[in-house]
């Protein structure tokens, strides 16, 4: 808005525009908010609907735009702004959640505290994901922007099931890092194969809409398919590791592992797109994305030695201060009735949990 006021060259179009950008990122950002919220409350059948009809709003647009021939681009902004109306009217249809479900003012604090720590990360993973679209019209030409767009977009897909299982784990992870035996290798394990499976079909997707529906022209984005699916398996492997990190109660390095591999692609990207164009940038991305990954793992493996020593000095009662079944505390008194295991797990669900 400063912008459009203080530019000479402001026009009703350009405010316009901002006017729709800033609609659309209040909306979006509700979106997702909301998006998160349902998933970590395993509330599926709202995820879903915000999820799908948010999506299908854009497609609907998209398609109706074309058909007319609309060819502003404040119009299709203000598409993806309207994208999100089911989103707000959720807030009001969708049921509330018990008031004893809440967190508490001291949980509430922890996760603004969290969520204050976690922001660089946010910022950095945007400019690693990102800047790659924004430095090829600058060192290559806006031709190879199109055509890289193209598959990028498609193969960047791969990575959302599992960002959506990282969400939906976090609090689980949480409370298994107080186990001795807490299977790290086996849940990245798991996500590679998901990520692997999920980038071949949708390589062979954006190969299938290369030959069969886009022009001749966007032949040459088929060669750019492999090393992009390649890099969104090491980016999903890279969300993995940071969920995991989170849930070990180590924001702070997430961070730094986020600064780490967003200076590594900008270095990549600034070297190998003048020379490479689109290939460049894909490669540069495997290049960023390996090296977050390097450092996650790095991260991940003390934070978890770190953890184990602890543990270790803490000795058998860990267990029991980090929410275990002490059954002393479980088991009813002589003066009070055993009630049933349903009753003992509403009244104690954090202790016999394990």
């Amino acid at each position: 808005f400063i912008a459009a006021a203080l530019s000479p060259f402001s026009t009703r179009w350009m405010w316009m525009g901002v006017i729709a950008i800033a609609a659309y990122v209040a909306l979006n950002s509700l979106v997702h908010a909301l998006r998160v919220a349902y998933v970590c409350s395993r509330e599926w059948k709202w995820f879903a609907v915000n999820a799908i009809v948010t999506q299908l709003i854009i497609v609907v647009g998209a398609v109706l735009l074309v058909l007319i021939g609309v060819n502003d681009p404040v119009v299709w902004m203000w598409a993806y702004a309207a994208s999100a109306v089911p989103t707000a009217v959720l807030l009001f249809v969708a049921p509330r959640p018990s008031k004893h479900l809440e967190p508490t003012r001291t949980e509430k604090r922890g996760l603004r505290r969290r969520g204050w720590v976690l922001l660089p990360s946010e910022f950095s993973n945007s400019a690693m994901l990102r800047s790659d679209r924004l430095l090829l019209p600058i060192l290559s030409s806006s031709a190879a922007l199109g055509l890289y767009v193209t598959v990028a977009t498609v193969l960047e897909m791969a990575t959302w099931p599992v960002q959506q299982w990282v969400d939906a784990s976090l609090r689980n992870w949480s409370q298994g890092f107080s186990s001795h035996s807490f299977p790290v290798v086996r849940i990245i394990a798991r996500s590679v194969l998901l990520l692997v499976a999920s980038a071949a079909v949708l390589a062979a997707a954006a190969y299938a809409m290369i030959v069969i529906v886009l022009p001749d022209s966007y032949a040459p984005a088929a060669a750019a398919i492999i090393p992009l699916a390649v890099s969104a398996v090491i980016f999903g492997v890279t969300r993995v590791q940071q969920g995991l990190l989170i849930a070990a109660d180590s924001p702070g390095t997430v961070s730094v592992v986020e600064i780490i591999g967003t200076v590594a692609s900008l270095i990549a990207y600034i070297t190998l797109i003048p020379h490479y164009g689109m290939f460049g940038a894909a490669y540069g991305s495997i290049i960023g994305y390996a090296v977050c990954a390097a450092a996650g793992a790095f991260t991940l493996a003390r934070v978890i030695r770190r953890k184990a020593k602890q543990s270790y000095a803490d000795g058998p009662s860990a267990d029991v201060a980090d929410g275990g079944a002490d059954l002393s505390d479980i088991a009813p008194s002589a003066a009070e009735p055993a009630g049933s295991d349903v009753e003992l797990i509403d009244r104690y669900p954090d202790r016999t949990r394990k």
